[in-house]
């Protein structure tokens, strides 16, 4: 009898478990994103800031209305906003809730480039930063 009472405990201590396992993917599946927060690391020198990203997404047809988190690819969002000049890293990170975190580590310039046709700068790699 006591074994049958312990079989009954994990029995029930396990299907607890997978029942709030499946609840929550089910929830977060129907979880729409939004955007929680742009964190850009300080840098002497401010080539981008919220507005500048957000203007970027908005030119590169990247929105979070209405997509549900089950659909919303974090890489896809790194690899647009490391495309663009002044940024050296970018990670992105969700949470259940469906709030997105943005943070953005900008390149270093060290030298600006100005002739006549062109005007720019080289970052600690050497690769151009257009103004």
């Amino acid at each position: 009898m006591n074994q049958v009472l312990i079989i009954f405990k994990w029995l029930l201590v396990i299907s607890l478990l997978l029942f709030f396992v499946i609840f929550t993917n089910h929830s977060y599946a129907n979880e729409d994103i939004s955007l929680n927060k742009i964190q850009i690391k300080k840098s002497v020198d401010n080539f981008i800031n919220q507005e500048i990203v957000m203007n970027y997404l908005e030119k590169k047809s990247f929105c979070f209305d209405s997509v549900l988190a089950i659909n919303f690819n974090e890489e896809k969002l790194e690899e647009i906003l490391g495309s663009h000049y002044a940024i050296k890293q970018v990670e992105v990170f969700t949470n259940q809730k469906g709030d997105v975190d943005i943070f953005i580590e900008q390149k270093k310039p060290i030298v600006r480039i100005k002739n006549n046709s062109e005007d720019y700068f080289l970052d600690e790699y050497g690769d151009k930063m257009q103004l």
